[in-house]
């Protein structure tokens, strides 16, 4: 099992209280945030995180090795969230849990603070190559390797039909980007184009892989 098809954690786990390390972290994260949403991640120092957070330096240093580093981790905090709603809809049919799964997207990636990351990956990846990888990784690849796990659980449940789940999760994603597109570019993005969006594309996936009583399932692709 590959990093991204890595099944989702626990979701009934009680909170754990927060320590001061923990308490620390956040904040780091929260300033750091603010600031790439704000300036960018050229003009983002980790001066500036330091004073907006109210930590040291070596503290800062403590927990993220550096400003690539910091600005994944603010990505990956974003694909948690996600992860944390998205790995309770493994019980729910296909239909209720693909369309749940669609909305909770594009609520993610059409909000303003996700819209700012990702411009500011466009307009300064070609500088700060590293910053582009890390976006993908902790970001859109992580993402894709969720709603490629639930559909790998679906066809294991016969619930669906689904031969190869990486490319159907791609081929899900896609359809969702009508909505993101708009978003990104600044277009009015009214709720009939999301909520249109988000039911379409659980339509044609379930009339591409939904299961048909009777016939022989295909086995899943290992990738």
């Amino acid at each position: 099992m590959t990093p991204d098809q890595a099944p989702c954690p626990p979701c009934d786990s009680p909170p754990k209280p927060e320590g001061r390390s923990a308490r620390k972290r956040r904040q780091i994260l929260e300033a750091a945030r603010a600031l790439f949403v704000e300036h960018g991640f050229a003009a983002t120092s980790v001066d500036m995180v330091v004073e907006r957070a109210g930590v040291s330096k070596p503290t800062l240093y403590g927990h993220f090795g550096g400003k690539a580093d910091l600005f994944a981790a603010v990505v990956q905090a974003q694909a948690e969230e996600f992860a944390s709603h998205g790995c309770a809809l493994a019980q729910r049919p296909p239909a209720e849990g693909l369309r749940a799964l669609a909305v909770m997207y594009l609520d993610m990636v059409t909000g303003a603070e996700a819209l700012q990351l990702y411009r500011a990956v466009v307009a300064e990846g070609h500088n700060f190559p590293q910053i582009a990888e890390v976006f993908y990784e902790a970001g859109p690849q992580r993402v894709h390797g969720m709603v490629e796990h639930y559909l790998r659980d679906q066809h294991a449940k016969g619930t669906m039909a689904v031969p190869c789940p990486k490319l159907a999760a791609g081929l899900f994603l896609g359809m969702l980007r009508v909505a993101f597109d708009r978003a990104v570019f600044g277009l009015p993005l009214d709720g009939v184009c999301r909520e249109a969006a988000a039911d379409e594309a659980v339509r044609l996936i379930l009339e591409g892989y939904g299961a048909h009583p009777g016939e022989p399932r295909p086995q899943p692709q290992r990738e």
